[in-house]
């Protein structure tokens, strides 16, 4: 069985709340995770989470951990969590030396649904190669740390790069994700980041806090995961629909023929 050095998750110190809920969710699924609590940055919350982050990989690679997941306070499971599937991606890690940056949830955009459903499976069915936003749920790799602890300063703080987005800059090559995602954001609980919502992220907090266990972004991953047969099972039903049809078509063209022989007699 392939394991995980460390698991830690990012709580800000003042965020009880988020503490406490979170904390439930690790005891359902039996994981033993170590909390890292961050203090609140006092301009931006943007390099506060950036910063976080980076001290506890930072303390990982001093540690010579080989590995690391690391999750955020508002994280969450979906149905499709479990020991098997969490085995599966730490066997395609082990397996797959260049990759160094491993999500098991992330956020879908508009602009790159056409490219997250286009991706490629890389390792059965459940792993593809696709880097999402967000970064609620990731594992890194020692070389995933090296390759963030060499390049971050410039891209947080002359760069003003969201995390993420710095995540998806640096490992374009070297990242890869689970497919349906095993972990979800709680959109029940707000966003400690002050940086203004988008319309399209607002409407998908609510619809997913709304029936919360299947969120909107589940039930994407999940459709992409199984899309082939989706698509084959439509046409199945397309066809079959099409068919039955034909004994109709046969009799109106039969009874037209009919029709037109008597008129010519």
């Amino acid at each position: 069985m392939e394991t995980l050095d460390k698991i830690v998750c990012i709580n800000l110190k003042e965020r009880t709340d988020k503490y406490n809920v979170v904390k439930k969710v690790f005891e359902k699924i039996n994981l033993n995770v170590d909390f890292f609590f961050a203090e609140k940055h006092k301009t931006s919350g943007r390099i506060g989470c950036f910063e976080s982050h980076i001290e506890v990989i930072q303390q990982c690679y001093n540690n010579n951990f080989k590995n690391v997941l690391i999750f955020e306070d508002d994280v969450v499971d979906t149905p499709d969590y479990d020991e098997k599937n969490l085995q599966n991606v730490l066997l395609f890690l082990k397996n797959n030396n260049w990759c160094e940056y491993f999500q098991l949830g992330y956020t879908i955009l508009p602009h790159e649904i056409v490219s997250y459903f286009s991706s490629n499976n890389l390792y059965r069915q459940n792993i593809i190669q696709y880097n999402g936003n967000c970064t609620h749920a990731y594992i890194l790799t020692r070389p995933g740390m090296e390759r963030i602890l060499h390049t971050w300063k410039t891209c947080c703080y002359e760069k003003e790069l969201d995390l993420d987005i710095y995540y998806k800059e640096i490992f374009a090559k070297h990242g890869a994700s689970v497919c349906p995602i095993l972990f979800d954001q709680n959109f029940c609980l707000d966003n400690n980041n002050e940086k203004p919502t988008t319309s399209y992220y607002s409407i998908m907090r609510s619809v997913s806090c709304f029936q919360y266990k299947y969120s909107f972004l589940y039930v994407l991953s999940y459709i992409r995961c199984y899309i082939k047969y989706i698509v084959f099972l439509f046409l199945l039903f397309f066809c079959t629909c099409i068919v039955r049809q034909f004994p109709r078509f046969f009799e109106k063209a039969k009874l037209l023929a009919t029709k037109n022989l008597v008129k010519i007699v």
